[in-house]
């Protein structure tokens, strides 16, 4: 089980950030209701009482999932370090394109800063020093901060999280001999748990551009394009421009 939150853990700093589409559906689901004429006035209370259980409920929830995915997202791009004048600092770095994701983080944590960390490099960092915000970060990642490498797709020294993360995603793991890596790979047929979760929890970066640029070459060929000379031509055009 360990293994599997832990594969769940990175999976959610692979695809980077977790969109709520469900929440806000609900949540206007919950208090969009039309009463109905001559509806008791106790009965409006207990409408409210549910409603703002419901509510409860989803906050919790919305809360529990931005956790989950900051903890990932934080062993990927950012951790706790100590500063050159000896305190300890929390920090997230992300290249300039993307700082808006730190202003995420900063916005649903209520603290922290953000600031130009290199011009040179073009990267961005939000951060935090005082001690109180610091012990509230802290007991987000007590016990959950696990991962001791940084995972992308290729795992160069970790193979059973590898194993792990093929079989949450119906995959396999292949060797890679020129740099003695593991690749972890989904048959096409396969990748419905992929595109799923990605749906219900959408990239939050410029990834996301590139994600949706590589859905249409998918499409593609789940229509079959490829398999016509103009299918393949249109194909190779888009795969050029999905990291652009």
């Amino acid at each position: 089980m360990e293994g599997l939150n832990r594969a769940f853990l990175k999976l959610h700093y692979m695809r980077e950030h977790p969109v709520f589409i469900l929440w806000s559906t609900v949540y206007f689901v919950s208090f969009g209701k039309i009463q109905n004429e001559g509806q008791s006035a106790g009965n409006h209370m207990n409408n409210l009482g549910s409603s703002e259980t419901t509510r409860e409920a989803i906050t919790l929830d919305y809360k529990k999932i931005f956790e989950g995915w900051l903890i990932g997202f934080a062993e990927g791009d950012g951790g706790f370090s100590i500063d050159k004048r000896g305190y300890l600092v929390f920090k997230v770095t992300q290249s300039s394109v993307d700082a808006q994701v730190l202003f995420y983080i900063k916005k649903e944590l209520g603290f922290g800063s953000v600031t130009v960390q290199s011009k040179l490099n073009k990267t961005h960092q939000y951060r935090v020093r005082d001690k109180d915000n610091l012990l509230k970060i802290i007991n987000i990642f007590n016990g959950k901060h696990i991962v001791t490498v940084r995972y992308v797709i290729s795992q160069k020294d970790d193979v059973e999280f590898s194993k792990l993360l093929a079989n949450l995603i119906d995959g396999y793991v292949t060797h890679i001999k020129s740099y003695d890596g593991y690749n972890t790979v989904v048959n096409f047929g396969k990748l419905n748990k992929i595109l799923n979760y990605l749906h219900n929890y959408p990239l939050k970066t410029k990834k996301h551009v590139s994600y949706l640029r590589w859905l249409k070459v998918y499409h593609l060929v789940k229509d079959k394009k490829h398999l016509t000379e103009s299918g393949i031509e249109i194909i190779k055009d888009k795969i050029k421009f999905i990291n652009k």
